[in-house]
C-alpha cells in the first residue's frame, strides 16, 4: 500500500481529518502532515547492484569445485588459503556459486560435504 497516497486521498478527498488518519493508519500527526505537504512521491532509484563480498573470489572458487572437492577438505589446503588471504566460510563458498552451478547443470545438494566445513576466519 503507498502510504502517502493513501493519506492524501483519505484528507483531500474523503475529508478525513489528520488524527483519524494517523491513528487508523499507526502513524504519527506529523508524519501525516509531511505527506500531505509532498506533492511528488520519492523515488529511488539504485544505479547499480553492489557486487557481493565473494563475488571477486567467484573464478577461484568454481575452479575448486569443479577440480577437485576433496582439495577444500584437508587440513593443508585449508591452511594454505588461510596464508593466502582467503578469508571466508565454506557455506558462504557454496552460496556464492550454487546458483551459477545450478545453472550449469550441475547440483549442490543439502548434504554436500563443505556445507558444514569452516575455513578460517
Amino acid at each position: 500500500m503507498n502510504i502517502i497516497a493513501e493519506v492524501r486521498r483519505r484528507h483531500l478527498v474523503s475529508g478525513e481529518s489528520i488524527s483519524s488518519i494517523a491513528r487508523s493508519l499507526k502513524i504519527s500527526r506529523p508524519t501525516v502532515r509531511k505527506h500531505l505537504s509532498t506533492e511528488v512521491e520519492s523515488v529511488y532509484n539504485r544505479e547499480h547492484q553492489p557486487e557481493p563480498k565473494l563475488g571477486s573470489f567467484k573464478p577461484l572458487l568454481e575452479q575448486w569445485l569443479e577440480v577437485d572437492i576433496k582439495y577444500l577438505k584437508t587440513n593443508a589446503a585449508l591452511h594454505s588459503a588461510y596464508l593466502k588471504g582467503y578469508l571466508m566460510k565454506a557455506i558462504l563458498v557454496l552460496m556464492t556459486v550454487s546458483s551459477d552451478l545450478l545453472n550449469n547443470g550441475k547440483l549442490i545438494t543439502e548434504n554436500h560435504p563443505l556445507q558444514n566445513k569452516l575455513l578460517y576466519r
